[in-house]
């Protein structure tokens, strides 16, 4: 059985010019998972598992963000400083939010879309 732990992570990384993306985890941020590793494991072993068949796996960024926050990149339409380029996605989220994000990339779209009809 296999279990997997998300948290909210501090800022770090870039965007590379050739489109790939490096993200490093900080200290704390390896503490919380190393923490959470160890309350997966009380429970993995309170439901019958053998302690020796538990392993950790590799540090991993699921939902990268934040790399145009709204108030730096985007303004409080979603506008870029290029006129009529909009950013609908992770990468305007002000900060991680230690959960899967596609309530609020869908919130953030439906608050878009309103604007764009407004004007229309």
């Amino acid at each position: 059985i296999g279990m997997m732990t998300k948290i909210r992570d501090e800022i770090t990384g870039e965007v590379r010019n050739d489109g790939t993306i490096r993200k490093t985890l900080t200290k704390r941020d390896k503490e919380k998972l190393d923490e959470a590793h160890e309350i997966n494991k009380k429970i993995l072993i309170a439901a019958g598992a053998n302690p020796k068949t538990i392993l950790k796996g590799i540090y991993e960024s699921g939902h990268p963000c934040c790399t145009a926050p709204i108030g730096k990149i985007v303004d409080e339409n979603q506008e870029t400083e290029i006129k009529g380029l909009f950013v609908s996605d992770t990468s305007i989220f002000p900060s991680p939010l230690g959960m899967p994000p596609i309530l609020t990339i869908v919130a953030f779209s439906k608050r878009l879309s309103r604007y764009l009809l407004s004007c229309a």
